[in-house]
């Protein structure tokens, strides 16, 4: 997945580059602004896919780990060998709330450090489909061929942003279904085994999840798929805006 990842944004990285070179060859720039131009984008275009790249493999070990303790519990608890015995289960009961609750402080750590990034992009990538839809739309009224290049430009570097975006939202909502799926598992552990001799460990666990659950947050929101409805909604909203404001000047 990560190596997937990587190729995936290097490629968009090569795609740009290949917009600037065609760009260039229609005479609409020349070869030093060109290279300015990708070289300039090329650094800024790294650095932003290296911090939100680190965010997200963050996000995907994480995940995995988290996969990893629910199986592991699953196995131990609803599997069909299971039994009402105690001794190495109650230390494997213990050993995942521990390691569980070790997940939460790194990930703690993770949005402290990185989810303010995070929200930066965001906010970048909102302004830029804002930018790319409008200027589809002067394109369109203008019915010029020397802005048709415009905003198939924006659009690129929208899709390349959003990109970053929407793969965080994804994988952080996974974390946090993940997380939150560690519940369901310990209280179908108990109503199978109601007499446990570790259900009072099964009752501490399930306090601490009730207590702290793993959220992908910066602060101001969590990384969900309700932030993806809310980015939907504020571009749609600033672009009615924009076409609002630059239509006064196609009206004679």
């Amino acid at each position: 997945m990560a190596l997937g990842f990587t190729l995936l944004w290097i490629s968009f990285v090569f795609l740009l580059i290949g917009y600037h070179c065609f760009y260039s060859s229609l005479g609409t720039m020349s070869y030093l602004n060109m290279g300015i131009h990708i070289t300039s984008h090329y650094l800024a275009v790294c650095a932003y896919a290296s911090v939100m790249s680190h965010f997200f493999y963050m996000l995907v070990a994480i995940y995995s780990r988290f996969a990893a303790i629910n199986i592991s519990f699953g196995r131990h608890f609803l599997g069909k060998s299971s039994k009402d015995n105690g001794g190495e289960k109650g230390s494997v009961v213990k050993e995942l709330r521990i390691a569980h609750d070790e997940l939460n402080d790194l990930l703690d750590r993770v949005n402290s450090f990185l989810s303010i990034v995070a929200m930066a992009g965001i906010t970048l990538s909102i302004f830029l489909w804002v930018l790319s839809c409008s200027s589809m739309y002067k394109s369109n009224v203008d019915d010029s061929d020397s802005l048709l290049m415009s905003p198939i430009g924006y659009v690129f570097w929208s899709s390349y942003f959003a990109f970053f975006v929407l793969t965080i939202i994804i994988m952080a909502s996974r974390v946090t279904s993940e997380g939150r799926r560690t519940a369901v598992i310990i209280h179908k552990a108990m109503n199978l085994h109601p007499n446990h001799p570790d259900m009072q460990e099964l009752k501490i666990f399930s306090l601490q999840l009730q207590c702290r659950e793993p959220v992908a947050s910066c602060g101001l929101f969590s990384y969900d798929y309700t932030l993806l409805y809310s980015v939907l909604g504020s571009i749609s909203i600033y672009t009615t805006i924009f076409i609002q404001f630059d239509s006064f000047n196609y009206k004679t």
